[in-house]
């Protein structure tokens, strides 16, 4: 009964599948191969059962894992599963092999009960633990520790998703992080939906500066009080870069890449009127972040990706399983491993365990010697979008500035070397700590945009002992006064330029 009403449903499930995406790989068309042969064996024989452990083993495994598959990928076609869904589906694995052992032992019905599906009661048990730990975490605090926890849990979120924007930062907002890093630390939004002074308004007078940053959450200031940010820090050293009052507006939200920020720049100008924009690259991320919002259904937006780049339709179940099988998952999705893993962290670095590293796939491949095509992708849509900032930017009478903010594992070569040793000793003579930077220096320049290159200074500053980086990637406050202090006399000439050439009053 057991394995033909499993073997039944598999087949169900596949089929559904392979209606639904119109593509039948050959590892689906296995597992209907398989689960029919199943659900014929179980139709035949009254009480089907296999002799020896190994058949027996292999066969349960097989009949289990092609039903617990089947359904992955179903819930995979319906969003992006976590650890939890994962120590799920992992648990009803482990407990469905082990009633088939009990099922298809001769004699199942006897006290006679083979080792095998003792050794698999007891995986199960395992799994539901961690199921169960993994629960009860999430039950208590947030899944995501960069999630904003509002001061009302009645209150909407912080971060509101938008049709044109992607996402915004909801006016009025009061709340805190959890994150372990950073436990309470203070994000309050003000009345233009920015994480900056309470008092901002906009527009501004006339005859005053203005200045707009764009970013993602490097520029949001994750990891620091509002008042260390740069794009603050930039606004309370005025005295040292105009004569006229400057109002430095900081928009950054988390995850927006350039792409996104060219739609934000068309938003923000008409209210803040900029006389300078800094747009700031996060290195780590936001090729990523280009090539997701690239293929977001939304407004128009021409492909300037080499012909062969974009990827057709792939089955999901394949790409997740390989995801899974690396650490990086874990780490990124687990809320246990991220409220505890930086309490152990320490401790398992002195017993020999290398330390994890910020990192992501397309940022790995970045930083590869030879050039990948994805990489090559996401370069294309982010010189692309960054040029349609730069048009909308002389457009508008402003001048653009590009903050270029490299990894932690890019600007603080012990980082660099614990990145090296997640990977097999014969590749790491292929990844560069600084090519994919030199690269978008050169890309901006290219472009005929002011840049402002803070890897000297990182690294001279991480050298000295003095890192720039919380341990989860993000800057510090040093890292932010670091580049408000690159900042400064790069506004100070632009600024000064623009009364030269007598731009003031604004019209």
């Amino acid at each position: 009964m057991l394995l033909g009403a499993g073997a039944a449903a598999t087949l169900g499930i596949q089929l559904v599948l392979a209606i639904r995406t119109r593509d039948l790989p050959v590892y689906r068309g296995a597992a209907l191969l398989w689960s029919l042969a199943l659900l014929v064996w179980a139709w035949r024989s009254r009480a089907p059962a296999v002799g020896r452990i190994l058949p027996r083993l292999a066969c349960a495994l097989a009949a289990a894992g092609g039903f617990w598959l089947a359904l992955l990928e179903l819930l995979l076609g319906r969003g992006s599963l976590l650890a939890r869904g994962v120590l799920g589906v992992l648990a009803g694995a482990a407990s469905h092999v082990t009633m088939l052992l009990f099922v298809l032992e001769p004699g199942g019905h006897e006290p006679r009960r083979g080792i095998t599906a003792h050794v698999a009661l007891a995986a199960a048990a395992g799994a539901w633990t961690l199921f169960a730990v993994e629960g009860a975490f999430h039950t208590v605090l947030p899944a995501n520790v960069y999630e904003i926890f509002p001061d009302d849990p009645r209150s909407p979120p912080c971060l509101v998703p938008d049709p044109v924007l992607h996402v915004r930062l909801r006016p009025g907002f009061r709340g805190r992080y959890l994150h372990p890093e950073f436990p309470g630390l203070r994000v309050d939004i003000n009345d233009l939906g920015f994480r900056d002074g309470l008092e901002e308004t906009a527009p501004p007078p006339a005859e005053d500066a203005s200045v707009l940053v764009l970013g993602d959450s490097l520029a949001f200031g994750t990891g620091v009080a509002v008042d260390e940010t740069f794009h603050r820090l930039v606004e309370r050293q005025a005295g040292q870069i105009t004569s006229r009052p400057l109002h430095v507006y900081g928009a950054g939200v988390p995850g927006l890449g350039q792409v996104d920020e060219l739609h934000h720049l068309e938003a923000l100008a008409p209210v803040v009127r900029p006389d300078v924009v800094i747009v700031a690259i996060y290195e780590g991320n936001d090729l990523q972040d280009n090539l997701e919002a690239a293929v977001r259904p939304r407004r128009a937006f021409p492909s300037p990706a080499p012909a062969g780049a974009a990827a057709g339709p792939r089955a999901l179940l394949v790409p997740f399983l390989r995801a899974v099988l690396h650490s990086r998952f874990w780490v990124g999705s687990s809320a246990a491993l991220q409220y505890v893993l930086p309490t152990i962290e320490r401790p398992l670095v002195r017993l020999g365990v290398p330390p994890l590293v910020p990192t992501n796939d397309v940022l790995d491949q970045s930083l590869m010697v030879s050039r990948q095509p994805l990489v090559v992708a996401a370069l294309a849509w982010t010189r692309d979008a960054l040029a349609r900032i730069a048009r909308q930017c002389t457009d508008r009478g402003a001048d653009l500035v590009v903050l270029l903010i490299p990894a932690a594992i890019q600007a603080e070569p012990v980082r660099f070397d614990d990145f090296l040793a997640q990977h097999p000793a014969a590749q790491r003579k292929g990844y560069s700590r600084t090519r994919l930077h030199q690269d978008l220096v050169e890309m901006v320049r290219t472009l005929g945009v002011r840049i402002v290159d803070p890897l000297p200074r990182l690294e001279a500053e991480a050298l000295a002992g003095r890192p720039c980086y919380h341990r989860e990637g993000h800057w510090n406050a040093r890292g932010h006064a670091v580049a408000a202090e690159l900042l400064r006399p790069v506004l100070a000439e632009l600024l000064a330029e623009r009364e030269r050439r007598g731009k003031w009053p604004r019209p």
